[in-house]
């Protein structure tokens, strides 16, 4: 993109040996920050990296249904695999309206590199894309506390041979739901709450450009 590589000549140029400006080494800890931010944003939380972890679950859920109502027939697994189609279209839904919500910034027109609101748009064109990490993140972790405690409900049937009896299933399910749920809220808000500081981070670097003079 050529907000990218207007990036790429103000970074050479701030940090080149014969620049020399007030408020180079201020500029230059903000950009490596800014892009220390974007790396991790494309490399861990890739949109590619969130469909697949989504991918994996999902094709577990919907072979362990599938497989639950082979084996018995009229069961439990009818309404989970409804619910996991409907979840799926869900995802796929709000991670768009999530894009048409964020994604707005273009490359700035007419804005030189040595300017302090072209370092501002590249702020705001990491946070858009932070944000939509973001959403991601809690849709996959709703979906995680949701069908893995059901997963692992179908699973006990099928290991077992026969369904449960209706005490069974309250307990077994209980027991899913208060385990499985709470792993997988403790273990997706750490990266939940890990981007929230970052979007945090950036406002404050937006906040510290808007007072260089």
């Amino acid at each position: 993109m050529e907000i990218n590589e207007k990036y790429q000549q103000f970074a050479e140029k701030i940090i080149s040996p014969g620049t020399v400006e007030n408020n180079t080494n201020k500029f230059r800890d903000i950009h490596i920050r800014i892009e220390t931010i974007y790396e991790t944003m494309k490399n861990s939380r890739s949109s590619f990296i969130y469909k697949l972890i989504f991918f994996y679950l999902f094709s577990a859920f919907a072979i362990s249904y599938i497989l639950h109502i082979f084996i018995f027939k009229f069961s439990f697994g009818f309404a989970f695999l409804f619910l996991l189609i409907l979840y799926y279209f869900y995802f796929n839904y709000n991670i768009k309206m999530s894009l048409k919500k964020n994604i707005k910034s273009k490359s700035p027109a007419k804005i030189e590199p040595e300017d302090p609101e072209f370092l501002k748009g590249r702020i705001q064109y990491v946070s858009e894309g932070i944000k939509v990490s973001l959403d991601r993140a809690k849709l996959l972790r709703n979906f995680y506390m949701l069908f893995f405690p059901l997963l692992t409900f179908v699973l006990t049937d099928i290991i077992k041979g026969h369904p449960l009896r209706i005490s069974g299933y309250l307990i077994s399910i209980s027991l899913s739901f208060a385990i499985g749920a709470g792993v997988w809220y403790y273990y997706f808000n750490m990266d939940i709450d890990e981007i929230k500081e970052e979007i945090e981070e950036l406002q404050q670097l937006n906040a510290d450009i808007s007072g260089f003079k």
